[in-house]
């Protein structure tokens, strides 16, 4: 990895300070009781017109951020419209998450709903299902070497849903880990009846160096076991993106 981009990795993962060189590499003093399961992993999410995060007067309200930019919202740092490379760590199973309506105080009911339940199915006269489904995807970004979430919904179940089709093309040449692949990630601006939303976009973007390829192997097996707790806000339960939730029977 050139200077450059390993003195990147060394900011962007310390909060952006350098680590000091007189540390005694291994010292976790302090943190030794600190394992994954009591971490909360960061999510890249997009900004859109009733994003919180854009209302002035908002809690979450992130200065800068503008429709459409990608941010992080655990940490607040803003993507802009990318491009991201990025790798993917793993690909989880897909799940639905129960929100408890707005009038009723929001938030999230059940994080884990089977794809069976019968929350997660439109009622007899189309009306929405009661849980949502999601795709979640663990990812690693390039070259900043930092773990996050990718969680898709609704129309972007079908961003979702072009992931998983490019991580099997990658295979047609011979099996392959889901972390050899390098992804570009980016937002573009749609249009439906409802107005104007920001969207995911996907495409391949070749494979990933060596060092990078071991590093993302490492985190690979640092998690490949882990039931990880993904950043969510009761937020996520507004959908201005679609012309209401996935059209798809489960």
């Amino acid at each position: 990895m050139a200077k450059a981009a390993t003195d990147m990795v060394k900011q962007d993962l310390s909060g952006g300070l350098a680590r000091p060189d007189w540390l005694t590499k291994g010292d976790v003093r302090g943190t030794e009781h600190i394992t994954n399961e009591d971490l909360i992993l960061p999510r890249l999410a997009l900004a859109q017109g009733l994003s919180p995060e854009l209302i002035r007067t908002d809690g979450k309200y992130i200065e800068g951020l503008k429709m459409g930019d990608i941010f992080n919202t655990l940490t607040g740092e803003i993507l802009g419209e990318g491009p991201i490379d990025f790798t993917i760590i793993r690909a989880d199973r897909p799940r639905g998450i129960e929100y408890i309506p707005k009038k009723d105080g929001g938030g999230v009911k059940d994080f884990n709903v089977p794809l069976d339940d019968p929350r997660m199915k439109f009622g007899p006269n189309r009306e929405k299902p009661v849980a949502t489904k999601f795709y979640d995807f663990i990812i690693m970004m390039v070259p900043s070497l930092e773990p996050c979430a990718l969680s898709l919904k609704s129309t972007g179940l079908k961003v979702a849903m072009t992931i998983n089709a490019l991580m099997k093309i990658r295979q047609a040449g011979g099996p392959a880990p889901s972390f050899a692949g390098k992804y570009q990630l980016r937002s573009v601006l749609m249009n439906n009846a409802k107005g104007t939303f920001a969207q995911f976009q996907v495409k391949n973007n070749g494979w990933l160096d060596k060092e990078t390829f071991l590093h993302a192997e490492h985190l690979y097996e640092i998690m490949k076991n882990k039931s990880l707790a993904v950043e969510t806000d009761p937020a996520d339960m507004e959908d201005p993106d679609a012309d209401g939730d996935s059209k798809e029977e489960m």
